[in-house]
């Protein structure tokens, strides 16, 4: 973001970090980055920047007094599962967080087990990946915009930038 301010110094931004879908057609946003299967909104302007994996990480001391779960199953036990309070589960063993940021948190101070992105997860060196992404844990990285929006020079500016960035740091985590 820095690097195209500089480059465009009368474009500000606003980051809103969001676990709900902010509704581009109603102008909640200008652009979003989503991360899922597909976007559902036909009427909405998806580029497809890259993609990413989830899988489940825990910090050292965790892991040093609990161990790690090896693989990925409905059933943990007994480990403590970090969930965002939307996630449903019949598990007892579960600590709700509201954001990403609020579960990342709780992994990082050992309080059970998450799932993170390999993006996110693998970087912090706090956190051990407890195994590999399950079966299924594919995510696309999609670069979101409204029609309207689309229609200012500074969003189209700034969506053909970001997609290249986003892309390069997505294959360099995947790589």
């Amino acid at each position: 973001m820095a690097e195209f301010v500089e480059q465009n110094p009368s474009v500000t931004f606003e980051f809103i970090a969001s676990e709900r879908f902010l509704d581009l057609m109603k102008g909640e946003a200008d652009i979003a980055i989503r991360i899922s299967g597909n976007i559902s909104d036909e009427r909405l302007i998806a580029r497809k920047v890259g993609r990413t994996q989830w899988t489940y990480y825990a910090s050292r001391s965790y892991v040093e007094k609990n161990g790690a779960p090896d693989k990925f199953s409905d059933d943990m036990e007994p480990h403590r599962l970090i969930l965002l309070s939307h996630v449903s589960t019949k598990r007892s063993n579960v600590l709700r967080c509201v954001s990403a940021d609020d579960a990342r948190m709780a992994i990082r101070t050992g309080q059970g087990v998450g799932a993170l992105t390999v993006f996110d997860g693998d970087r912090d060196p706090e956190l051990i990946r407890c195994f590999d992404p399950p079966e299924g844990a594919d995510l696309s990285v999609w670069l979101v915009t409204s029609p309207e929006a689309r229609k200012r020079d500074e969003v189209r500016r700034f969506t053909a930038f970001a997609a290249d960035k986003i892309s390069q740091s997505l294959k360099a985590a995947m790589d």
